[in-house]
């Protein structure tokens, strides 16, 4: 039987009574105080209660439990300094603290860095609100640094691969602007009266819109007798406006010549700007006195583009 007194006087001896305030003696046997307490509010459920009332800045604890047990615990045989085993599966132990730090677990010199476990568990589970702010002594900047690492040597070559397909041909270019335009030595061209004939005429493909240079001559001979004056006019078109006239009179080329005598009128004319396509350019002669005949005659078109 234990009993527990508050007398300084009490006996310190295996088999006797606690002493109050002082150390008592080394014990063979385990000292056990079993109860029986139900749980409930307030103070209630726990068969011992050690509690410290002091209260400042130097309160001391509650309790202290000192052992020279080996390394192991329990499983190697070995009995840890403090041991809690719930039998009915609740909790084993609780810790609470109102201050910002729950508590302390130290290994070996508490001034050093020390390379020890805190705690070992056989639990596979997430623990609730446990941070881990290092892994395998790394924490998560260094262990970002060391996923990324130095590159490896650059490897051999590949095999060459398959020739690729042929690539689609490239869109038409712009046609580039066409060469002069001639007329050839169709038909004749003999005016009768004062009317303009056309004599002669050509096509010309503009690539984009721009200016026209025409060019244009036509050959004619006296008819009439010798020494007699004959003349007419020439002109030329686009598209069947009149672009230019020659008052030129052939007659006064053969005065007091020789009958059949060739005689020549020439024109020239750049077209204001003509829009893209196709444009027909003529050469128009006419009568105005005497006796005249064609003779021969041309007419040239060329693409000037803006000039």
């Amino acid at each position: 039987m234990l009993t527990v007194v508050c007398s300084p006087l009490a006996v310190a001896a295996t088999g006797s009574g606690l002493l109050e305030g002082v150390r008592n003696g080394t014990t063979a046997k385990e000292t056990e105080i079993i109860g029986s307490q139900e749980a409930r509010s307030g103070k209630g459920g726990y068969v011992t209660r050690q509690s410290n009332v002091s209260t400042g800045a130097g309160a001391g604890g509650a309790a202290i439990y000192g052992c020279r047990a080996p390394v192991g615990g329990t499983t190697a045989g070995s009995a840890p300094c403090l041991r809690a085993s719930n039998l009915a599966g609740g909790n084993a132990f609780e810790f609470s603290s109102t201050g910002p730090v729950g508590g302390l677990i130290s290994v070996g010199d508490p001034t050093k860095p020390n390379p020890g476990k805190p705690f070992v568990t056989n639990a596979t589970g997430v623990a609730t609100g446990l941070n881990a702010d290092k892994v395998d002594g790394l924490d998560a900047a260094q262990i970002a640094a060391a996923a990324t690492g130095a590159p490896g040597p650059k490897g051999d070559a590949g095999a060459k691969g398959d020739t690729g397909a042929p690539g689609a041909l490239g869109a038409q270019g712009t046609p580039g602007p066409s060469g002069p335009a001639r007329s050839n030595d169709g038909s004749s061209c003999i005016p009768t009266d004062s009317t303009f004939v056309v004599c002669r005429s050509t096509t010309l493909t503009l690539p984009a819109a721009g200016r026209v240079l025409i060019i244009g001559d036509m050959g004619w001979y006296n008819t009439g007798a010798a020494g007699t004056a004959a003349g007419g006019r020439c002109r030329l078109d686009v598209d069947g406006f009149a672009l230019s006239t020659s008052d030129r009179d052939l007659g006064e080329l053969q005065k007091n010549t020789e009958r059949a005598k060739k005689a020549y009128v020439g024109l020239n004319h750049v077209t204001r700007a003509l829009a893209a396509g196709d444009h027909t350019f003529s050469l128009l002669c006419n009568l105005l006195a005497g006796s005249i005949t064609y003779a021969d005659g041309s007419i040239s078109a060329m693409y000037a583009g803006g000039l």
